[in-house]
């Protein structure tokens, strides 16, 4: 990646591509993905469905199953390369300097224990509280997301709760360590607009406010915009455009990165202007060009899907991975 950003590289993504082995074959989900976050930074990883956002998520977090081989690259998080380290280097990682939030928090919460005990035990595991001051903790960590009336919602269960309350409890549990890195995969995935707008202001004043990296997993691109300091384009597995989120809105150089913003509000004033993107992501499974986006690009070239892909710098922080870019 070109060019530098103020605040120390927290998480480095380096030219990873990983397949899965199944029994109906080889599917390469990414492919040569590269990108960084640093300390105080919102990066935004777009792209539709299918787009690798998910399987990104999960090899930061090294929770990807059997099935998932890393065929190059490497994820380095605080001098550790993820993808070679033990399972209990990662258990030490995850919730302490690594933490995650997902879509459908209620899911992701014991449904037979409250909510505060929840807490309660992520505290007592992460961090250095006794279980006669862990309470008080609890309180604070659950006043800091702006849980309304901790008190009584301490003895709450998760299906007493709204979705919206459901995410701000595993953001207690999340950030109650502190971590390094906050990674959220489509935390706000089905929640109305001011629920929506409430997570994601919460999300970036705390980043901000401990020098935290997060690294925003969405299919939305309006929302990236309004709360990345740059943003990361990816389609069916491949990085094809990153730039500071001003940049890449007002001139964005790929022409998927293009068609997606011409296929969003994002940068665009009237619902009348929004565009589609004829065709469909190729199927995974099947036998992939260089550029995955050539069967729907019209600015294809005999090289997009004869020679590999160059990763160019455009600008100064501006990567495009495309043979004829705008």
């Amino acid at each position: 990646m070109s060019g530098t950003y103020p605040g120390r590289v927290a998480l480095t993504v380096d030219n990873l591509s990983l397949e899965f082995r199944t029994r109906a074959g080889v599917v390469p989900a990414l492919d040569r993905v590269q990108f960084e976050v640093r300390r105080g930074e919102t990066v935004g990883v777009v792209g539709e469905q299918g787009a690798g956002k998910s399987v990104t998520a999960c090899a930061v977090m090294g929770l990807l199953g059997a099935a998932a081989w890393m065929t190059h690259g490497r994820i380095v998080f605080g001098g550790v390369d993820v993808t070679r380290a033990t399972e209990p280097v990662m258990q030490k990682l995850r919730g302490s300097e690594i933490a995650m939030l997902v879509q459908n928090p209620r899911s992701a919460l014991n449904p037979m224990r409250p909510i505060g005990w929840q807490i309660e035990e992520v505290l007592l595991h992460h961090v250095s509280v006794t279980r006669r001051m862990v309470r008080r903790q609890v309180l604070k960590a659950m006043a800091r997301v702006q849980i309304p009336d901790a008190e009584r919602l301490y003895r709450a269960y998760p299906y007493e709760l709204s979705e919206e309350l459901c995410q701000r409890v595993l953001m207690a549990m999340a950030l109650s360590a502190q971590p390094t890195l906050l990674i959220a995969d489509n935390p706000t995935a089905g929640f109305d607009i001011t629920a929506q707008a409430a997570i994601m202001d919460l999300i970036k004043t705390i980043s901000l406010g401990r020098d935290m990296a997060t690294l925003l997993f969405t299919h939305d691109l309006a929302l990236a915009a309004a709360y990345c300091d740059r943003m990361v384009i990816m389609y069916a597995g491949q990085v094809v455009e990153q730039a500071p989120t001003a940049v890449l809105l007002k001139a964005p150089r790929h022409p998927y990165t293009a068609k997606l913003i011409g296929a969003t509000l994002a940068g665009l004033t009237s619902w009348m202007e929004i565009g589609t993107i004829p065709g469909h992501a190729p199927d995974l499974r099947g036998a992939l060009p260089p550029c995955r986006f050539a069967a729907r690009c019209d600015r294809r070239l005999t090289t997009c899907n004869t020679e590999p892909l160059p990763y160019t710098a455009i600008e100064v922080n501006h990567d495009v991975a495309c043979w004829n870019p705008l």
